[in-house]
């Protein structure tokens, strides 16, 4: 067995019966989420900063305001929590772990080896709380090691839930990972997301408003190279004088990416490798466009196995529709984040209402693909992660 290295805390179940969704709870992510914020260095890393306002009481409130007190006095913890993170979005850990502490269970995280500069980080920040909240810290195990089986599967057996995020081939591997036989498992796989424009509404958008639009639909996608599987991948532009629209629009992200995104010579050339490849093999093309490598577009015929077409570090796929009516994509179980600009609620319920658009799980608007929510992927993960406790 591979050596398991310690970040933070230990195995050791120090379980105490806290209350899930309790006081003391909120105010230990309160307080982290200020520890976190008054840090200079926090600042600079967005990933961090986004967390650190999410933990912050009244956020975390406001997602968990559908249980009410009844609920709450009859959950439970389920004991101990198995997180595996993925690697494509490195502060991922930190979410999950509020999810296992805000449900009052013993976490053993596993960190990604990209992810473990701010593990250590985040570390040192939660230790500053160990004298005022020495229960909550005690229910928290950062650890780290290689791929390594018989690790997974000492760590499984104990644990009484297991978080897996990952590819397939992650998911595919602790599925045959022996644990508790009550042992309840969340598996995030690889998922497909897709951005959907009113082409009219870009038409009739101030030069600020196209600005912000532009701003918030980079930080969905750049800010992690399009390898969140909440980033978009593919856009659909609806509705009438779409040449000129995406004209407009991309013309602002032109500026936008060339003042904020860089480029390294690695991805530069996997990008350039993966354009090359798809021109050679698909016939599913009608038109290109490169701007200098930073947004490379590429318009489709149609969207035969649209789910497939993969791209990162600005790479997209375009589709026209006339219409919400006219939609229509192949049914896939990898979809998971539709989001939108420029559509009223009264559009947006026959976006929800359309057969071809029945996979997707979350519906946001442009700008908010990131927005950690306490149900993901169609799973409430406060329930999952706790027991109800019948006292009749």
């Amino acid at each position: 067995m591979k050596k398991i290295n310690y970040i933070l805390g230990s195995f050791k179940n120090n379980l105490y019966l806290n209350d899930p969704l309790s006081e003391n709870i909120f105010d230990f992510c309160d307080d982290l989420s200020k520890i976190i914020l008054k840090n200079q260095d926090s600042r600079k890393n967005l990933e961090l900063f986004t967390f650190a306002l999410w933990c912050r009481k009244k956020n975390l409130k406001l997602l968990s305001k559908n249980f009410n007190k009844e609920q709450i006095k009859e959950m439970q913890n389920l004991g101990v929590v198995f997180h595996i993170p993925p690697s494509n979005v490195i502060i991922n850990f930190a979410y999950s772990l509020i999810v296992g502490l805000l449900t009052s269970n013993k976490n053993i995280i596993r960190i990604p080896a990209k992810s473990k500069k701010l593990a250590i980080f985040v570390a040192k920040n939660l230790n500053l709380l160990k004298k005022k909240y020495p229960k909550i810290i005690s229910l928290i195990c950062f650890i780290s090691y290689d791929h390594d089986k018989s690790i997974s599967e000492k760590i499984s057996k104990i644990s009484d839930a297991r978080i897996i995020w990952g590819s397939d081939e992650t998911i595919n591997e602790f599925k045959n990972i022996q644990s508790k036989i009550n042992c309840r498992d969340i598996f995030f796989s690889d998922r497909y997301s897709i951005a959907m424009i009113n082409t009219n509404k870009i038409l009739n958008l101030s030069n600020e408003k196209l600005f912000k639009l532009c701003k918030n639909f980079y930080n969905d996608t750049y800010l992690f190279d399009q390898n969140a599987c909440t980033s978009p991948q593919s856009i659909l532009w609806i509705g009438n004088n779409s040449l000129i629209a995406k004209k407009k629009f991309w013309k602002c992200m032109e500026r936008i990416v060339s003042n904020n995104y860089n480029l390294d010579y690695f991805s530069a050339i996997n990008k350039f490798d993966n354009l090359s490849t798809l021109i050679c093999r698909s016939n599913n093309i009608s038109n290109l466009n490169n701007f200098k490598n930073l947004i490379t577009r590429v318009n489709l015929k149609n969207v035969n196995a649209l789910y497939k077409l993969r791209g990162n570090w600005g790479f997209f796929y375009e589709i026209n529709f006339k219409s919400i009516k006219k939609i229509k994509i192949p049914s896939s179980n990898k979809y998971q984040t539709l989001s939108h600009f420029g559509f009223s609620k009264q559009d947006l319920l026959k976006i929800y209402k359309n057969p071809y658009l029945k996979d997707f799980c979350r519906f946001v608007e442009i700008g908010k693909t990131m927005e950690f929510s306490l149900i993901w992927d169609g799973y409430d993960l406060i329930n999952f992660l706790t027991k109800k406790i019948s006292t009749k």
